[in-house]
């Protein structure tokens, strides 16, 4: 078993969290409605697309180019990465100059939003509310970028290599903690 990251110990049983070495690219999952259009020298990022680019001399042309792709109306957001020592990703801008910089946007069409939330009209709450999940979907592809995913082994707690249950895949360490304590208590029910 991987080193660690946290134990949770019950009466028999334990719960092993460790990072997820196949964790897989959130981006890749049938159910996000947006897409990331990203530009890097060195790294793939966001979604494959098929857009061009290369006639782009600025950010500002980058994104008439999603808009054209995405309708005029369509809801986006800039993304930002920091490289160092590994990389993370924003939509806010980092604070070094030096080592990040925009690097794409995310999006969504309007008519996606209509399909997916059930509506017509697009009001200010409804767009805070899809900014706020455009927002919520770079965190968790900034996750997987930052090996911040985990996978959740339950053993015996007299015999650590008796494993039990297992299942990785979650994002985030806080989300690790809550579903080890609820398998645990599952499991310290039966």
């Amino acid at each position: 078993m991987d080193y660690a990251v946290d134990k949770i110990i019950s009466n028999e049983h334990t719960a092993i969290i460790t990072v997820d070495e196949w964790a897989e690219d959130p981006r890749s999952f049938e159910q996000s409605a947006s897409v990331m259009y990203c530009e890097h020298k060195r790294y793939q990022l966001g979604d494959k697309n098929d857009l061009d680019f290369s006639e782009c001399s600025s950010w500002e042309d980058h994104e008439k180019v999603v808009l054209a792709e995405q309708g005029a109306d369509a809801i986006i957001l800039p993304l930002y990465l920091y490289d160092h020592s590994g990389i993370t990703m924003s939509t806010e801008p980092f604070s070094c100059n030096w080592d990040s910089g925009r690097v794409g946007t995310i999006a969504i069409s309007l008519d996606t939003v209509r399909k997916e939330y059930g509506c017509t009209d697009i009001t200010p709450t409804l767009k805070e509310t899809i900014l706020d999940a455009l927002r919520s979907e770079v965190d968790t592809y900034d996750m997987y970028l930052t090996n911040d995913v985990y996978t959740v082994t339950i053993v015996e707690t007299d015999n650590e290599d008796e494993v039990i249950d297992s299942c990785g895949g979650f994002y985030g360490i806080d989300y690790a903690r809550t579903n080890a304590e609820e398998t645990l208590a599952t499991y310290e029910k039966k």
